[in-house]
């Protein structure tokens, strides 16, 4: 669903310029709450705000924000084995402490199977099956 609505939530939410959505205001907020082509829930859209608030001062305390992410990792890949799709996880101890982490920093709606989501998708966790072609 959330694939679907990427090009409307991306313009919706200025093109996910963080520095933008950390000074929305009440009416910007009322605007996305009125936009049918958006998840509507007040909850997600002050998340999002927060989100961008509590990743810029992340930022700043590390330099980099990939530089946060990574220190869990101690800035190796982790590689998986994987034989069946079956036995990939949707979260991990790792997941959990991160978004553990992220919440003690103000993030908000950043559960581990998010987080694990999220590592795979930045290519901090590799779990493409072996023997496929992406490994």
């Amino acid at each position: 669903m959330i694939l679907a609505k990427r090009s409307t939530l991306s313009n919706a939410y200025d093109e996910f310029d963080y520095t933008l959505i950390a000074t929305y205001s009440d009416a910007k907020i009322d605007e996305l709450l009125n936009n049918p082509g958006v998840i509507r829930n007040k909850l997600k859209i002050n998340a999002a705000i927060s989100n961008a608030k509590a990743f810029m001062v992340t930022q700043k305390a590390y330099g980099r924000f990939d530089s946060y992410i990574w220190s869990f990792v101690g800035n190796e890949l982790l590689m998986n084995h994987w034989t069946t799709i079956d036995k990939v996880p949707t979260s991990t101890d790792l997941s959990d402490k991160l978004s553990k982490d992220l919440k003690k920093k103000g993030f908000k709606f950043l559960g581990a199977t998010t987080m694990y989501a999220f590592m795979q998708s930045v290519g901090i966790v590799n779990d493409h099956l072996d023997g496929c072609l992406k490994k």
